[in-house]
C-alpha cells in the first residue's frame, strides 16, 4: 500500500526577516530538546511564570488564554481547566497552547515539547492526571545547578518508573501525602505547593526502594516512548489513515482471519481486536511494541516506513480447531493414561486439568470422562500449590509489612499506599491480614491526627509572632497585615484561626 497515505511531511517554508521581532515572554530555551527526557508544555509553562516572577494563574489568565484561538469553550480560570492531560496531550488544547506560546515567545520549536507529530497513532488520554515525579532526577538537577524541570515521560499513564534511577515515580507529596495538580496558583517546580517542601527529598529509606521486579513489556513500552520523544522534531509523521491501512492490509492479507486467535496470540480481549479492525478505537502503546517485537523494527521506523507483515500472518489465522467429540479409539485413550500417569509420576505441580489437556491436545471434558480418579489428582495436586503460594505469600507479605511499620513508625502509609507497595488490593489485604489491616489503619490515623496537631499549634504560634512583632513596633496589627506576613495568607479563611487572632489582640488590649 502507497506509503504516502500513511505519512504527512511537516517540514515548510520559512522566509528569513531582515529584522528581529519582540517577544511578549521571554523565549526561554526547553529542556532536554531532542531526547527522551524533554521537558514537558507544563513544565515549560511554569518556568515561564517562574522567570517572569509571576503566579502561573496570572500567566495563565492575562497572557496566555487571551490568545488561544477558542477561547469560547474554556471558562476564565483557565490556569484550572487546563490540566496536564489536556495541555501535555495531543488534542485541541494542547495544539492551542503550542501555537500561542509560539507566538508569545517567537520560538518554532515548542511543538518537540509534547507527542503531537505522533498523535495520529496514540490515544487521547495518555497523560495523567496529576504530577507524578522522580525525586532522585530533582535532586540532580538541584546539584548541577540546572533549573528545575519535569520530563514529559513522567506524565505517561503507563509510565510507572523512572528510566534513569529505576525509581518509582512519587505520585504524591511524602510530607503532607497530597496528590499534585500539574497547575496551581503558585505552582513552583520541584516544590509541593501546599507544604512548600523540596520533591527532591525522598523520604523513608523503604520508599526509596527500587523496583525489585520491572516486566520486559514495562521497560519495552518505555523504550518506546523514549524513542517518540526523542523524534519530536521528525520532518514526516504518520497520519490517521496509519492504523485503519494496517489493519486493512492485515485483512487482505490474511483471508481466514480470526480476532480471537489475534486476541489470544496479543493477550488483548477479542472486543478490543474488533473495534480497533473497525477503526472505533485506537490500539494503545502497548499493541505497537508487541507488533515491533514481532517484526524486529524500532518503533519511529514502523510507524514512518511500509513494512512486510507475512510474519504477523500466524498471529491472525484461524487454526484449525482440535477433536471435541467424546468419542475416542482406545489407541488414543490408552495414550491419554499413559500421558496422565507421566505427568502424575514427574511430581510436576503446575498444570491445571486444562492445561494439561491443551499441552498434549486433548479434550478436558473427554479426559475427565474417561480418567476420572486420574483427572481429580491433577486438579487436586495443583490446587494444594496454589495453597502452599498463598501460604508462603500471606507469611512473606505479612512479616514484610510488620518490619516496615516497625521502620516506618515516624512516617506511616495509608491502608492504600501500603497495599499499593506490596502489589495488593486493600480488599485482598482485609481479607488475608484483617488485625494487621486494622493496625495500619488505626497507626496512620492517629499519625495524621497528631500531624494536624502540629499544623495547628504552628500556625497559631506564627500568629501570635507576627501580631507581638507588629505591636512591639507600634504598629496597629490589622488582620490584612497579619495574613500578609503569615507564610499562608488564606489562614484567615478558617474560622478557628480568625477566633484564635482575635482572642491574642484582645489580650494585647486591642479589643474593649
Amino acid at each position: 500500500m502507497n506509503n504516502e497515505y500513511n505519512l504527512v511531511v511537516l517540514e515548510g517554508f520559512k522566509e528569513e526577516k531582515l529584522y528581529s521581532e519582540r517577544s511578549q515572554l521571554y523565549g526561554l530555551n526547553p529542556i532536554g530538546k531532542g531526547t527522551a527526557f524533554v521537558e514537558s508544555i507544563g513544565s515549560y509553562i511554569c518556568r515561564l511564570a517562574y522567570s517572569h516572577n509571576i503566579k502561573l494563574s496570572r500567566l495563565m489568565q492575562e497572557v496566555i488564554y487571551p490568545n488561544l484561538l477558542s477561547q469560547n469553550y474554556l471558562k476564565k480560570q483557565y490556569y484550572k481547566v487546563i490540566s496536564g492531560s489536556s495541555a501535555n496531550g495531543i488534542g485541541k488544547i494542547a495544539i492551542e497552547v503550542v501555537n500561542a506560546l509560539e507566538l508569545l515567545t517567537k520560538r518554532d520549536d515548542l511543538t518537540e515539547l509534547t507527542l503531537l507529530n505522533w498523535s495520529a497513532i496514540l490515544n487521547i488520554k495518555l497523560i495523567s492526571l496529576k504530577k507524578k515525579w522522580c525525586s532522585e532526577c530533582f535532586k540532580d538537577q538541584q546539584l548541577k545547578s540546572q533549573d528545575l524541570h519535569e520530563p514529559l515521560l513522567w506524565q505517561l499513564k503507563e509510565v510507572r518508573f523512572c528510566p534513569r534511577h529505576y525509581m518509582r515515580l512519587h505520585s504524591a507529596c511524602l510530607l503532607c501525602e497530597k496528590e499534585i495538580p500539574h497547575f496551581t496558583n503558585n505552582m513552583e517546580i520541584g516544590y509541593c505547593p501546599y507544604c512548600r517542601v523540596f520533591l527532591g527529598d525522598n523520604g523513608s529509606v523503604s520508599i526509596r526502594e527500587k523496583f525489585s521486579y520491572i516486566t520486559n513489556s514495562e521497560q519495552d513500552i518505555i523504550n518506546a516512548y523514549s524513542m517518540l520523544l526523542s523524534s519530536s522534531s521528525v520532518t514526516s509523521a504518520p497520519t490517521r489513515f496509519f492504523i485503519e491501512n494496517f489493519f486493512i492490509r492485515l485483512k487482505e492479507e490474511t483471508p481466514s482471519i480470526s480476532y480471537s486467535e489475534f486476541a489470544r496470540n496479543t493477550s488483548f480481549s477479542g472486543y478490543q481486536i474488533a473495534t480497533w479492525f473497525s477503526g472505533e478505537c485506537r490500539p494503545p502503546i502497548e499493541f505497537w511494541v508487541k507488533i515491533c517485537n514481532i517484526l524486529n523494527l524500532p518503533i519511529r521506523t514502523f510507524f514512518l516506513e511500509t513494512h512486510d507483515l507475512t510474519e504477523l500472518k500466524p498471529l491472525v489465522e484461524k487454526k484449525l480447531t482440535r477433536r471435541t467429540a467424546s468419542f475416542i479409539t482406545e489407541e488414543e485413550k490408552k495414550q491419554m493414561e499413559i500421558s496422565l500417569k507421566r505427568y502424575l509420576d514427574s511430581g510436576d505441580e503446575s498444570l491445571t486439568l486444562s492445561t494439561f489437556s491443551s499441552k498434549h491436545r486433548y479434550n478436558p471434558q473427554v479426559v475427565k470422562s474417561h480418567f476420572p480418579q486420574l483427572s481429580n489428582e491433577v486438579i487436586a495436586r495443583y490446587k494444594s500449590k496454589k495453597k502452599k503460594e498463598l501460604a508462603s505469600f500471606v507469611e512473606t507479605t505479612k512479616s514484610k509489612i510488620q518490619q516496615s511499620l516497625i521502620i516506618e513508625k515516624n512516617q506511616p502509609l495509608s491502608l492504600k499506599q501500603t497495599c499499593k507497595k506490596y502489589g495488593i488490593s486493600t480488599q485482598v489485604g482485609h481479607k488475608l491480614f484483617p488485625d494487621l489491616c486494622k493496625d495500619i489503619s488505626e497507626t496512620y490515623r492517629l499519625n495524621k491526627a497528631q500531624k494536624a496537631i502540629e499544623v495547628v499549634k504552628k500556625n497559631e504560634e506564627e500568629i501570635r509572632k507576627i501580631i507581638m512583632k507588629l505591636h512591639n513596633s507600634g504598629v496597629y496589627p490589622t488582620n490584612f497585615k497579619i495574613s500578609q506576613e503569615h507564610s499562608n495568607e488564606t489562614i484567615f479563611l478558617n474560622k478557628y484561626f480568625r477566633e484564635y487572632r482575635d482572642k491574642i489582640k484582645r489580650d494585647q488590649g486591642y479589643f474593649h
